[in-house]
């Protein structure tokens, strides 16, 4: 396991962050003892797949929307499309 001060942490957090991203484990010390330890997150997903999450609706007993929000948005989003305040008209 890498060391890293406390100093050489401030100084260049990312370099440090990025060896941790690589799989590293990190311990941060301050004063030549052991204070933390870094490592990275294992099985990390940015996205949570639209079939996981109804299946968690389910179980939770929510199901599917009854309120007719995701409708309503969708109608909003059709009716008044996004325009750039700052392009001249």
């Amino acid at each position: 396991m890498d060391k890293v001060g406390v100093r050489e942490l401030k100084q260049n957090p990312r370099a440090v962050i990025e060896r941790v991203e690589q799989g590293a484990s990190v311990e941060i010390t301050l004063q030549g003892r052991a204070v933390a330890r870094m490592s990275p997150i294992t099985n990390r997903r940015k996205w949570t797949p639209a079939a996981d999450v109804a299946r968690a609706l389910e179980l939770a007993g929510l199901g599917a929307d009854q309120t007719g929000w995701l409708e309503e948005h969708r109608e909003s989003r059709d009716a008044d499309p996004l325009v750039d305040p700052w392009e001249s008209q």
